[in-house]
């Protein structure tokens, strides 16, 4: 139930993380592109192009979120499924189910906050998928719970036979 905690947390990282480099690049790009163009020489390489390429880049990463967030699910479901738990622990996971809730209420908001600033709002259209992701982040977080919830509770216990020959 733990890895929830370290999906929300890394997702939240990232998110910040993509729309801080997109930002980062529109404006470091221009001056990059002035300076390369001057110290190049005249039959060259087309510097706008490979400029061009590398901010078509660093949106990449809106396509990529999902399987990011695949991913994320995929480990957590694995290490679950490894995970002995006995059902008696119910009752704690769903203690656990609030505060990863409202962790996630919280990044959520956090996440919103930052990508309304005005200086990264721009930045923010070029992630419409992550976007959406990130500001249903409590549904997914109730997602991932409720699925690793039934893998880890729903296995059968190892115990004894009680029986014998």
């Amino acid at each position: 139930m733990e890895d929830t905690f370290w999906v929300v947390a890394v997702l939240f990282a990232m998110a910040i993380f993509f729309i801080v480099l997109n930002f980062t690049w529109g404006k470091i790009s221009p001056k990059l592109e002035t300076g390369l163009e001057g110290a190049m020489p005249a039959d060259g390489i087309n510097i706008t192009t490979t400029l061009d390429q590398t901010t078509n880049s660093t949106t990449i990463y809106n396509t990529l979120f999902p399987l990011i967030i695949i991913g994320l699910f995929a480990f957590t479901l694995i290490s679950a499924f490894f995970m002995n738990s006995h059902p008696i622990f119910f009752f704690v996971g769903i203690l656990l189910l609030g505060v990863a809730l409202i962790f996630g209420a919280i990044f959520s908001n956090v996440y919103h906050r930052i990508a309304e600033n005005d200086q990264l709002a721009s930045s923010t259209d070029n992630f419409p998928i992550m976007d959406l992701f990130m500001k249903n982040l409590p549904l997914f977080v109730l997602i991932i719970f409720v699925v690793v919830g039934l893998i880890l509770w729903s296995k059968f216990g190892g115990g004894g036979s009680g029986g014998g020959l």
